[in-house]
């Protein structure tokens, strides 16, 4: 199999896991949920434990605290580098990083 070919399979591969996340969270939420301020709609960065659904950097700001965090560039175990990005951009990166993490742990 060609290095392309290998690339390809590994991104449809993450393309589907990601697919059934988003599944998944969904069916924690109400039907065609999104966030009550920005009309985000990616069930990956709703938060469904409120009276009115919020997406990770509506929530944020509500609880009183910036909707910027930390995302390890290289990996938490791999150094100590970080850049700030929004919650909602920190909780699609997290996810693809599990996924990473399952096909290198099996």
């Amino acid at each position: 199999m060609t290095l392309a070919a290998s690339h390809a399979r590994r991104r449809l591969a993450m393309q589907r896991w990601l697919e059934e996340e988003r599944v998944r969270r969904a069916a924690m939420l109400p039907l065609h949920a999104r966030c009550a301020v920005c009309n985000e709609r990616d069930p990956l960065v709703l938060v469904p434990n409120h009276r009115r659904i919020l997406c990770a950097n509506h929530d944020a700001l509500q609880r009183g605290h910036t909707p910027m965090q930390q995302q390890h560039v290289a990996g938490k175990h791999n150094g100590p580098w970080v850049v700030y990005v929004p919650a909602n951009t920190h909780r699609r990166l997290t996810t693809r990083e599990r996924f990473r993490e399952r096909q290198y742990a099996s």
